[in-house]
C-alpha cells in the first residue's frame, strides 16, 4: 500500500496521473480496499437505520425518557437530536 491519503477522490486523481505497472496495481488494490471498507460501513449504517425505522413509530416498542414520557415519531427524533448535541462523541 502507498503512504498517501486514500480518500476515493485522491485515489482517482492518482490513477488518472498516468501511473503504470506495479504502482498502478497497488493503487487499484488500495482503491478496492477502500471500496470494501465503505461497503461494510454502508451495511452497518443501513442496519442502524432499519432498527430506528422499526422503533420510531412506537407501534412495537416504547421509548421512555427520564421522566416517564413515551417518545415516538418527531418527539423521539427531537430527543435523540438533543442527546447527540449534548454528547457529541457518543
Amino acid at each position: 500500500m502507498t503512504q498517501q491519503a486514500s480518500t476515493p477522490d485522491a485515489l482517482i486523481e492518482r490513477l488518472r496521473g498516468g501511473v503504470y505497472g506495479l504502482t498502478r496495481i497497488a493503487l487499484c488494490e488500495e482503491a478496492a480496499a477502500e471500496l470494501r471498507r465503505q461497503h461494510a460501513e454502508i451495511g452497518r449504517l443501513r442496519a442502524d437505520a432499519a432498527r430506528y425505522r422499526m422503533l420510531r413509530p412506537g407501534r412495537y416498542w416504547s421509548v421512555v425518557n427520564g421522566i416517564g414520557d413515551r417518545l415516538h415519531g418527531d418527539k423521539l427524533d427531537s430527543a435523540i437530536d438533543a442527546a447527540m448535541r449534548d454528547a457529541p462523541n457518543a
